[in-house]
């Protein structure tokens, strides 16, 4: 900021700044200096107008867009994101990464029996189990409904992938408290590995998705891998 003023006289930006209580603002200031009679620099004008509430609304707008309003989770769209820096980190590292669909099994009749409200409390509950269940760097994102879809990082073995979604899904598979009774969730899983299944984002996506549903097809509470298995 002072190398620009020095330079050209002025400088125009925004900063955060922070009250005498320790709360932080942010500020559009522009700083102009004032030469005297012998163009020396006699003293400095400064403008700023408050635009934390815009920073704060900025926010808003996009946390709403890249976070799943009922549960959390990143969205479609941030998973999407991670996706594509994953597979960057995984081509630099000459490692693998694991595309996993999660679809909870015999979701509609949890609806229907206990009502909508008790199925969004099962979503909010699974989506939490599933949060802290993942390792640190992993993503756990819901795509809709009563699908999820995991990210996997750094995986140098299928049978490190089966270890973890093992953990996983006996941490997120728990019994539900309700206010009538318990739900004991289970859920189908597809999984796809990068790159031995698929190069393309999108088609590893689309193969996990196609292996949940040969899950489903087997009745619920399976993993199906799609299918190279990696050494």
């Amino acid at each position: 900021m002072w190398q620009a003023i020095d330079e050209h006289g002025q400088w125009q930006g925004e900063v955060w700044n922070q009250k005498e209580n320790g709360s932080l603002y942010a500020i559009k200031l522009n700083i102009s200096a004032v030469y005297d009679a012998r163009q020396e620099i006699s003293h400095y004008i400064g403008i700023m107008s408050d635009i934390t509430q815009q920073k704060l609304d900025l926010a808003s707008i996009t946390k709403s867009a890249h976070i799943d309003s009922l549960t959390g989770l990143p969205n479609r769209l941030l998973f999407t994101d991670r996706l594509l820096q994953a597979v960057a980190q995984a081509d630099r590292n000459k490692t693998f990464l694991a595309v996993c669909f999660l679809d909870l099994d015999h979701f509609k009749k949890i609806n229907d029996v206990h009502g909508h409200q008790s199925g969004d409390a099962v979503l909010k509950e699974f989506a939490i189990r599933l949060d802290t269940a993942i390792r640190t760097g992993d993503t756990a994102a819901r795509l809709g409904g009563d699908e999820f879809i995991l990210l996997l990082l750094g995986l140098k073995n299928s049978a490190e992938c089966a270890t973890i979604l093992k953990r996983i899904t006996h941490m997120a598979c728990q019994p539900i408290p309700l206010p009538a009774n318990a739900i004991f969730p289970t859920a189908s899983i597809g999984v796809a590995i990068y790159p031995t299944d698929a190069t393309i984002p999108n088609n590893l996506v689309a193969l996990a998705d196609t292996a949940m549903y040969h899950a489903k097809a087997l009745g619920g509470n399976h993993t199906i891998y799609h299918h190279t298995k990696i050494a």
